[in-house]
């Protein structure tokens, strides 16, 4: 889209424009809650964070990740790519602030939350490796 490329051009204030107008269409449309809503919170979360909004830009990229969080579930990637993002830009250090802003215990709890899902996943992963491995030698 034309946000894109702005963002890509660096056209940081058109690029936020143009996601703040599709925002407001897209919750309008497709509700405030839909992958499209969370796709364009967190591009606009990036362009805040690109122009050094700290704060606007955590709000945007927690929303993105609250709404698939809500729509896909912890253990979808969209949903850990979320809270990858989410968790850099709040340890991002922008200029005259703290170590992590005041989101630590935030960052921390997201942490926790990404190793959680991590372990679990490892942890089904083994159980249907070990299934696929029982079924196959039965068939031997």
């Amino acid at each position: 889209s034309y946000a894109i490329l702005c963002r890509k051009l660096k056209k940081y204030d058109l690029a936020e424009s143009l996601y703040l107008r599709s925002l407001k269409a897209l919750e309008k449309n497709h509700g405030k809650t839909d992958r499209k809503t969370a796709a364009c919170c967190h591009n606009l979360g990036m362009v805040y964070h690109l122009k050094g909004v700290h704060d606007e830009a955590v709000k945007y990229l927690r929303r993105d990740y609250e709404i698939l969080h809500q729509t896909l579930g912890d253990g979808h990637p969209d949903t850990r790519s979320s809270i990858q993002h989410l968790i850099k830009v709040m340890e991002s250090k922008p200029l005259g602030m703290g170590m992590i802003n005041g989101y630590e215990d935030e960052v921390i709890a997201l942490k926790m939350k990404k190793v959680k899902v991590r372990s679990c996943i490892s942890q089904l992963s083994n159980k249907l490796r070990a299934i696929i491995l029982t079924q196959s030698s039965r068939f031997s």
